[in-house]
């Protein structure tokens, strides 16, 4: 393949790109994101590596220094934080292409692995959020650490200095991608893999491959404990049980889950809605057409000549699923971790199925090309309603925030701020579909009022009789984005 056509490949790959998540750079600050809303933001790029994160759970420092940053040069406009994290997004998607030729794979099968990886709904949560960038950075320093790790030791020892250049820089990568987040500690085991299976295949003496795999990963184990060493001197929060881990069948659950989500063809909103408004007719129909996917890629795949690559490739993909394969509750964010590798799977099983089709059957290559073309579309109308709900989320965020400013000086010095959510017969899921109040960040009110002399909650009505007779609170109820006195209201 010509330099020409990959730079051709590139641009379209870029507009496809920036066309089909241009929204979400205009998405704000709603919900939990609002934790990384900073007030105001520290002049030190470097604070957060030396602080605990507003959000206490984690400990992302390399993240934050880029809320730092954005925050300092344009306050809470989320233009720059989503144009960084879209860039991010299309260069991971772009180095799926880069592997799928190094890997000796035909232009077709690096082109569909590439698109797949850039339209997947599933990836919409960690490209489009306004606090996933860590997740962006980490796969992507992750994946790039790997196959810096690759790309050594398919060098000979006349390079040694390109050989130790690249051990390097796969080790740098590897920590920007421990300090982005700390589920990329995976890769640390991927690497360990990779390193043991290139020894294991270039050394007859078997003790000599194990010592050379300790040898190299060393520096990776040590980087992993001194990261997980600092981590745990700023986790300052309480352990919410909802994340804890389990060690029995719900692995496989959420395994499968994941995997599910991989090749679902339409917006997993729309699937979860339909589940909890039990539609099963159309659910069925989702259902049965995505296992058909999943069963056509894993057949193709178990036919392909490259069995020990697509094995290998699949176990890391698998690999890369956890930890949050252990967690009690998973969502759709965590499968952007090993989605350039199912992304790299699903470009060579359908690029395997158009090589088979000789000129004789040349109507089902047609055939299959267009199927293609309706699964690249189907999950870009899903990226495209996912989006749409993130922005609307958002606004009403915005314009809910500016309708409560007013009525907190009501509030008395020590009071109490009860936002009353009313029953919505619309389900909710994830960070796409919020009712209610749900879609505030609470420390904006705070923010925007000047005041911090008083709590805030949200309720439901049936936590309503227990909290009416508090002393100096302010009850306050909505309708649509309208906010009104609810004790005013109620007489």
């Amino acid at each position: 393949m010509s330099s020409k056509q990959k730079i051709i490949f590139i641009l379209l790959l870029f507009i496809a790109g920036v066309s089909l998540y241009w929204q979400s750079i205009f998405i704000p600050y709603y919900g939990d994101d609002c934790k990384y809303v900073l007030n105001p933001p520290p002049a030190n790029l470097f604070y957060f590596f030396f602080h605990p994160n507003p959000n206490p759970d984690w400990y992302r420092p390399l993240e934050m220094l880029f809320h730092i940053l954005f925050q300092n040069i344009a306050g809470i406009n989320t233009i720059p934080l989503h144009s960084v994290q879209l860039l991010l997004h299309l260069f991971l998607a772009w180095g799926v292409f880069y592997v799928a030729l190094k890997l000796l794979f035909s232009f077709v099968h690096a082109s569909i692995s590439s698109f797949f990886m850039l339209v997947a709904q599933t990836n919409v949560f960690a490209v489009a959020s306004n606090d996933t960038l860590s997740q962006v950075m980490g796969t992507l320093c992750g994946c790039a650490s790997l196959w810096c790790l690759y790309a050594m030791n398919n060098h000979n020892e006349n390079k040694k200095r390109k050989v130790i250049l690249l051990y390097v820089f796969s080790i740098s990568l590897f920590t920007l991608a421990l300090f982005s987040k700390e589920t990329s500690i995976i890769f640390c085991g991927t690497i360990a893999i990779l390193i043991f299976v290139k020894e294991w295949n270039s050394n007859s003496a078997r003790q000599t491959a194990f010592f050379q795999t300790v040898k190299k990963i060393f520096p990776f184990l040590l980087i992993s404990v001194c990261y997980l060493i600092i981590r745990s001197e700023f986790i300052t929060g309480h352990y919410d049980e909802r994340y804890g881990l389990q060690f029995n069948f719900h692995i496989i659950k959420n395994i499968a889950l994941f995997i599910f989500s991989v090749f679902l063809p339409v917006s997993s909103v729309t699937v979860m809605s339909m589940l909890k408004t039990k539609e099963f007719l159309p659910l069925i129909l989702i259902v049965f057409s995505t296992l058909a996917i999943a069963v056509f890629v894993l057949l193709h795949l178990w036919k392909a000549k490259e069995r020990k690559t697509v094995v290998f490739i699949f176990t890391i993909g698998i690999i890369c699923l956890f930890p949050a394969a252990l967690l009690t509750k998973v969502s759709e964010l965590y499968i952007y971790n090993a989605m350039p590798f199912f992304a790299l799977l699903v470009g060579i099983a359908f690029g395997n199925a158009l090589m088979r089709f000789n000129e004789k059957v040349f109507y089902k290559k047609v055939i299959l090309i267009l199927f293609i073309a309706a699964l690249c579309l189907s999950n870009s109308y899903a990226v495209y309603q996912k989006v749409n709900a993130m922005q609307r989320n958002g606004e009403r965020a915005n314009i809910i925030l500016k309708n409560i400013i007013p009525f907190v000086h009501q509030i008395p010095k020590g009071g109490k701020l009860f936002l009353l959510n009313s029953p919505s017969t619309l389900p909710e899921y994830s960070v796409f579909q919020m009712n209610g109040f749900n879609v505030l960040g609470l420390n904006r009110i705070y923010h925007l009022s000047g005041r911090t002399d008083f709590e805030m909650k949200i309720i439901g009505e049936n936590q309503l009789d227990s909290v009416s007779h508090f002393q100096k609170t302010v009850i306050l109820s909505l309708n649509d984005t309208t906010v009104y006195n609810y004790k005013n209201h109620s007489r």
